[in-house]
């Protein structure tokens, strides 16, 4: 395992989120992808314990050693708005004509499902480039990051499309610390309730109990 340094450059803007993305959520997305065209994903997903990063381990549980993206931002933050209107009018016409198999007796119900409503605020902003850090097999992690075409939410509607990426091996360094850790591994910064490794947004998964209590280090809150 080597110290790497990860560069990524962007052809859209990134659609920000509460936090930046952890790079090890990043390969682990693209292992699950990798293991899913394989057919050799399990139940489980345990091909996340597997990643090719090297592991932390305190109190009791263990994580990655990758940081989080640190973005290099040219632009201010945008603010677009996302709506989506539901028309019950034309889909009682379209189920009437018989265009549109509408089983239900009952109006499309515009609150929640295929036809909910919603008016939603996208934040956004460009970025010349990220880093991020991590100590793993280099050559390993370019093979999975073939698989990862865009970083960051609402990557369906273009946002975080990467134009290319680059993985340089450096000197040792404590760079990969910028993420969250166990109290007892750096007791300064943010305090947050952090899942110690992927998928970081699930509460509970069969690889482990959860969220634990750690901190950020003060340089997250320029996200």
């Amino acid at each position: 395992m080597d110290n790497l340094c990860i560069t990524f450059n962007f052809e859209e803007a990134i659609a920000l989120s509460d936090a930046p993305p952890l790079f090890d959520d990043i390969i682990a997305a693209a292992a699950v992808n990798e293991a899913t065209n394989n057919g050799t994903l399990d139940d489980d997903f345990s091909v996340i314990n597997e990643l090719p990063i090297e592991n932390w381990k305190a109190d009791d549980t263990w994580g990655y050693m990758a940081s989080y993206l640190m973005f290099e931002w040219y632009s201010p933050v945008f603010n677009t708005a996302i709506r989506g209107r539901t028309n019950v009018n034309s889909i009682v016409e379209l189920k009437n004509s018989g265009l549109l198999n509408y089983k239900s007796k009952n109006l499309p119900d515009t609150s929640r499902g295929a036809y909910k409503n919603y008016d939603l605020r996208l934040f956004h902003r460009y970025a010349e480039k990220a880093k991020a850090y991590c100590i793993g097999d280099a050559e390993r992690i370019e093979e999975l990051l073939m698989e990862i075409s865009h970083i960051g939410p609402k990557r369906r509607l273009g946002f975080g499309k990467i134009a290319d990426f680059n993985i340089e091996k450096i000197k040792n360094s404590d760079e990969w610390m910028h993420r969250p850790l166990p109290i007892s591994m750096r007791d300064n910064g943010k305090f947050v309730a952090y899942n110690p490794r992927p998928p970081y947004w699930f509460k509970k998964t069969p690889n482990h109990d959860g969220y634990i209590m750690q901190t950020l280090p003060d340089d997250s809150l320029n996200y």
